[in-house]
């Protein structure tokens, strides 16, 4: 200031001397401002002029690249950086020329060889009369992204061929209960044309009107319980029909835990529906032939300790051995009652017959819970399981009277 002062009462021409220094200062300060934010910018920036030679390299270039700026300054852009497959560069360069930019996303390589995914924004800069002297591209590094789109995809992929293949409806519902996805097999399920007919009706729209409050106290209960829940209602197709359904919900969580969606496998119970009523019918058949014929029906099969084991009776057993019918189905009751005197025929005749599987029949024996002592004939058939195990179903008859005549 000092020196302005006197330079003014002197020679005023040196004042623009010093005004030209103060501007040239604030200049370098503004640059050198400049300078530090590119520094501080951790993507890639590079400069070059129009023949894409290398101006500018940045600390985020030297890292993502791994060459340093002396070793990449005014040679060629594409030497160092750039798209494994380039365009064609003089396309390119005539797309930006008329654009004045340039983004898209591509794979690189680095000095090591390592590729990967850089999201890059290559911008034209203009002097000061508007004309092109050269370009900045900005280099993002967006691999881990990439990895986690892809695989994001091909688990969609997965999820997609599951859903595809899946013999049972995979249905995904809102929380109110509105379907936002259902699979192939559930279009078929429900006998409609495509998936848009059932997007955004309510789950229960398909539960006919008598399960349907059953239905809602089942979601009830898996928003209280957090876990899956199960079963059976009557399902409504397209045309109006029902048939039986087997239903298992459970919640989808966010990342936070909470609940986000519901997702329903629906199977169709139908063909499992008929095959237990068969059963049913054929276990009550069964059950009245056992009681109506001479005699106590009984299964026998192999226990643990080689023994059999008492796995069926009929009812007549209970008059039989004079115990409570939930008594008579145990571990080795026949041996509980055998008479002492019979136990040996009787081990060694069993013993016999399963060496070679084949009709046994046999007189014994039993000590009754009050010391009467009984005699049985057992016959039956014992036939060989897939794990070794012989099954014997037979029959036992009271021959007391008979044996009592023929003495």
């Amino acid at each position: 200031i000092n020196a302005a002062r006197i330079l003014w009462q002197g020679q005023p021409a040196t004042l623009n001397f010093a005004t030209d220094v103060t501007a040239r200062r604030q200049t370098e300060e503004r640059l050198r401002l400049h300078a530090q934010l590119l520094d501080s910018v951790t993507e890639s920036v590079v400069a070059s002029d129009l023949d894409g030679r290398i101006l500018y390299w940045g600390p985020g270039a030297e890292k993502l690249y791994g060459y340093s700026a002396a070793e990449v300054a005014g040679r060629p852009y594409r030497n160092f950086a750039g798209s494994i497959e380039p365009p064609d560069e003089e396309a390119f360069r005539k797309e930006i020329l008329a654009n004045g930019s340039w983004q898209g996303e591509h794979v690189q390589r680095n000095r090591d060889g390592r590729t990967f995914w850089t999201s890059t924004l290559i911008a034209l800069v203009r002097d000061e009369r508007g004309q092109p002297t050269g370009y900045i591209g900005i280099d993002r590094d967006v691999s881990e992204r990439k990895r986690t789109e892809q695989a994001l995809k091909e688990s969609e992929e997965r999820y997609r061929t599951i859903l595809n293949a899946s013999p049972d409806d995979i249905t995904i519902a809102d929380l109110e209960g509105r379907i936002l996805m259902v699979s192939p097999s559930g279009v078929k399920l429900f006998a409609y044309k495509k998936a848009e007919d059932l997007a955004g009706r309510n789950v229960l729209d398909f539960i006919a009107p008598e399960d349907r409050e059953r239905a809602r106290e089942k979601i009830a209960r898996l928003f209280r319980s957090g876990g899956p829940v199960s079963d059976e209602f009557r399902g409504l197709r397209a045309d109006g029909s029902s048939f039986s359904i087997e239903v298992n919900a459970e919640l989808i969580r966010n990342p936070d835990g909470q609940p986000a969606q519901m997702i329903l496998i629906i199977r169709d119970a139908t063909a499992r529906k008929q095959v237990e009523e068969k059963l049913r019918t054929s276990a009550e058949r069964f059950q009245d032939i056992a009681a109506n014929i001479p005699g106590v029906v009984f299964q026998l099969q192999t226990g643990r300790t080689g023994t059999l084991d008492v796995s069926y009776m009929s009812s007549g057993g209970e008059a039989l051995f004079e115990r409570p019918l939930g008594d008579l189905t145990h571990a080795a009751l026949l041996f509980d009652h055998m008479h002492l005197g019979d136990r040996a025929l009787f081990e060694h005749s069993l013993a016999a017959a399963a060496r070679k599987p084949e009709r046994w029949s046999l007189e014994f024996r039993i000590v009754l819970p009050k010391g009467n002592v009984k005699w049985l004939r057992a016959s039956a058939n014992p036939r060989r399981l897939p794990n070794g195990a012989l099954l014997w179903n037979g029959v036992l008859l009271d021959i007391n009277e008979l044996k009592r005549a023929e003495e």
